[in-house]
């Protein structure tokens, strides 16, 4: 299952080497500063939206990059995980990323505490 972290300061979406194949891509790599908003919900697969390059089932698995028009969402839910965290993006490759997890409030919290800490 993918991991968010902070590293240094960027943001870090850390998959394993089935995830970067479903998805087309290695881990994910933004600024820490770039993240606006983090919000977790109980199915992340209503956030996901546009066409896709990477792997899906419809309502089940959804990894790669999304594009809606200019918003632009990397994605990484699936073995019956839907409920996890959306991370508003500005100025960074992606607007939107969206990771299915368990304990999403914690993941949330854990991103939160890093974002305050590079701040100060």
């Amino acid at each position: 299952m993918a991991e968010l972290l902070i590293e240094g300061d960027e943001l870090v979406v850390k998959m394993d080497v089935l995830e970067k194949a479903e998805s087309i891509h290695g881990d994910v790599r933004v600024p820490a500063s770039a993240m606006r908003e983090i919000t977790v919900m109980d199915n992340v697969l209503d956030a996901i939206k546009g066409w896709r390059a990477g792997t899906g089932i419809p309502d089940v698995t959804e990894v790669g990059r999304f594009q809606d028009g200019d918003q632009i969402t990397f994605a990484v839910v699936h073995h019956g995980v839907h409920e996890g965290v959306v991370i508003a993006l500005a100025g960074a490759e992606f607007s939107h990323i969206v990771v299915g997890c368990h304990n999403p409030n914690d993941v949330a919290r854990r991103l939160q505490d890093g974002k305050d800490a590079l701040a100060k």
